[in-house]
């Protein structure tokens, strides 16, 4: 099995100066996920930041110290996240208000709307009227 493991050795070749790359702080090191979160941090006197870290998707906690650079990245990657989760919310409530139009629309259109679905009763509840 030893030699196998040789003559593979000698086929594939393998780097051994390899230099491993420098993660985003906002790269999980444990499940590679892109949303790590500060969830504490304190500026200390050389400039650096110590962080604590928090991975939503495996759960891992993290605590280091870093650069003012490495912080505003972070912070950088945290406003663009920011930014697309608010665009897609607003695209969201957009297309749910235009079918909420269209359905109104099409209520209105074959007289299944009356003013009567938008009066209220003396106690300030909408009242429906029941006629079958």
């Amino acid at each position: 099995m030893r030699s196998a493991a040789r003559q593979l050795a000698r086929l594939v070749p393998v780097p051994r100066s390899v230099k491993p790359r420098l993660l985003a702080l906002s790269e999980c090191p444990h499940c590679a996920s892109p949303y790590v979160q500060p969830t504490d941090g304190k500026a200390l006197p050389d400039g650096k930041v110590s962080m604590t870290l928090r991975c939503p998707d495996c759960d891992a906690w993290m605590t280091g110290t870093f650069s003012a650079d490495r912080v505003r990245e972070l912070d950088r990657q945290l406003s663009l996240g920011r930014a697309a989760l608010r665009e897609c919310y607003e695209r969201a409530v957009r297309v749910n208000m235009a079918c909420e139009l269209h359905a109104l629309e099409a209520g209105f259109a074959r007289d299944l709307i009356g003013p009567d679905d938008f009066s209220r009763g003396r106690d300030g509840a909408r009242t429906r009227s029941t006629s079958l």
